[in-house]
């Protein structure tokens, strides 16, 4: 578990490097540690809980046209990651409960966006155990803790997700 926090730590790093920074010798290898510390792990982060569906995807198994998926991303009530045409995009399959959203998904993803969350903070926050909450915020919205769940990522938000 310790391993798998540290690995996610040098990829949080490796995106948020500041890359307006003069560069040294010694800025170009942090940097280049942490890439490799990190190798692999977006893609196992995107894996996990049911991995990503393509927008058409979600949008079928939700019964609702991929448009409406697209303004409730950009109002924050659901995850999404942009694809790499436009207009697609890759949602965490996690989101979906019975052909519909989760119970509390959309509320809490709207806290996070709020706190300025990534998209992909957003899915790492969902993923990872939550040391608040012993359990994952996924496992805990399953349970229908919707508000615990929400406390949670409203002190994540002011902490600096």
């Amino acid at each position: 578990m310790l391993a798998s926090h540290a690995r996610l730590l040098h990829f949080w790093a490796a995106m948020n490097f500041p890359v307006n920074q003069p560069r040294s010798d010694e800025y170009e290898e942090l940097y280049a540690d942490m890439v490799r510390e990190s190798e692999g792990l977006q893609e196992e982060i995107f894996q996990r809980e049911g991995g990503m569906l393509p927008l058409e995807d979600f949008a079928q198994r939700l019964d609702v046209p991929p448009r409406r998926l697209l303004a409730d991303f950009s109002a924050g009530r659901i995850i999404g990651l942009p694809g790499e045409k436009e207009a697609s995009m890759l949602l965490p399959a996690w989101q979906l409960h019975r052909n519909q959203l989760l119970p509390g998904i959309a509320e809490v993803a709207a806290v996070l966006r709020r706190n300025d969350a990534t998209p992909l903070e957003c899915v790492i926050f969902f993923v990872y155990e939550h040391a608040e909450l012993e359990a994952t915020p996924l496992e805990v919205l399953r349970r229908g803790e919707i508000k615990t769940v929400i406390d949670a990522a409203t002190r994540e938000g002011q902490m600096g997700c």
